[in-house]
């Protein structure tokens, strides 16, 4: 859900989601993702140690706005008062510094900042709910050792936690080759060994983390990949046309690089496998998979075939999590004139998906991870 996180540089802008609600009204697809988490979410609860003594602390790294996650966390909340009535619960929405956190509050509070079809907020009927926020890198330990019962997170650590240098021709990695592609490869190992570690501290025994994340699967398919049209690459050619017209300098147009990487499952699994590693003992990975989620934009244009209407849903979704890293690469320009540049790439986007509407879909790639940490003697009884 969320995304942008950076530690290595802080004097320097860090993407963040589009905001005043925007990404949680445009991203279906998201929502979507999260929904697929749910049994493993039940799983879950049916299986922490339940302490009355103290909330179980259901933990949201890279929340965002907060609004995807509604209907699941609290399926999950449900699946915790059947084990037993008397459970307080707190959920924690952590994202970085810079995240839309009043378009996350006035959710909560029952006050959608536009428009409807978003889940319930968990405050609305739930008793012995609590909800804090911490804006904080999820790259540090963000909670107190051994305080959260399930920890969550989708589609947001395939960011890193800093961009090892700008890509040649491209805005994206998986378009990168030789030693580029390796820097931004040996960034993503680091960094999916450092989230980990602390996520596996902040669990109580026998906790449980889920976590779903862009991912490259076994057919080379990722996010937008998946046939016909490439979102990154269109994306980047629409990028360059700007640059070919005069709107972008030399320095911009090279400056628009996406801080991400799609790890293959190979490069999931390995802190787990290797011997060395400092999770062993400490956190195991139970089950992991692939899937994919298809756009619900291209799936209803297969309805309507209304290429504008294709493109009114589409378009706002990639950039309700792109949009970012483009303002950032104009940090130069006066506000008014980023905004005018940035409105100009999408609505060429836009143009290029009215034009050929059968080429153009939003398919989300994910691996599916959930993980658990070990049991000490003296952990609370099921």
């Amino acid at each position: 859900m969320g995304y942008g996180q950076s530690v290595s540089d802080k004097t320097s802008a860090v993407p963040t989601m589009k905001a005043d609600g925007y990404y949680a009204l445009h991203t279906a697809g998201a929502r979507a993702v999260i929904e697929a988490t749910r049994p493993m979410l039940l799983k879950a609860a049916s299986h922490v140690p339940i302490a009355l003594s103290r909330p179980l602390v259901i933990a949201d790294y890279g929340a965002a706005d907060g609004q995807n996650s509604g209907d699941a966390f609290r399926a999950t909340i449900g699946c915790l008062r059947w084990r037993s009535q008397n459970v307080t619960v707190q959920v924690v929405y952590s994202d970085q510094p810079e995240n839309d956190y009043s378009a996350l509050f006035r959710w909560l509070h029952d006050e959608p900042p536009t428009g409807g079809g978003l889940p319930r907020s968990l405050l609305a009927d739930l008793d012995e709910v609590y909800v804090t926020a911490v804006g904080d890198t999820f790259y540090r330990q963000v909670l107190p050792a051994e305080s959260v019962t399930i920890g969550f997170s989708a589609t947001a650590m395939h960011w890193l936690s800093r961009t090892p240098r700008a890509i040649p021709g491209h805005i994206h990695a998986v378009s990168a080759g030789g030693s580029v592609l390796q820097e931004f490869r040996d960034q993503a190992r680091a960094d999916w060994d450092t989230l980990l570690r602390h996520r596996a501290r902040e669990l109580v025994p026998g906790g449980f983390l889920i976590v779903a994340n862009l991912c490259v699967d076994g057919h080379g398919r990722y996010v937008g990949n998946t046939g016909k049209a490439n979102v990154l690459d269109t994306l980047n050619n629409v990028w360059r046309s700007l640059y070919r017209d005069g709107l972008l300098s030399d320095q911009e147009c090279a400056a628009a690089t996406f801080p991400q990487y799609f790890r293959t499952m190979a490069e999931i699994q390995t802190p787990f496998s290797e011997r060395s590693s400092a999770l062993r003992g400490q956190l195991t990975l139970v089950s992991s998979s692939t899937n994919i989620v298809r756009c619900p934009y291209a799936a209803a244009f297969q309805r309507h075939r209304n290429a504008a209407l294709l493109a009114d849903g589409l378009v706002p979704a990639v950039r309700s999590w792109s949009e970012g890293v483009f303002m950032i690469a104009l940090k130069t320009k006066q506000p008014a004139e980023r905004a005018t540049i940035v409105d100009e790439l999408y609505r060429r986007y836009r143009n290029l998906v009215i034009a050929k509407p059968k080429n153009h879909r939003l398919d989300y790639v994910h691996a599916y991870l959930l993980l658990r940490r070990e049991e000490t003697d003296g952990s609370c009884a099921t």
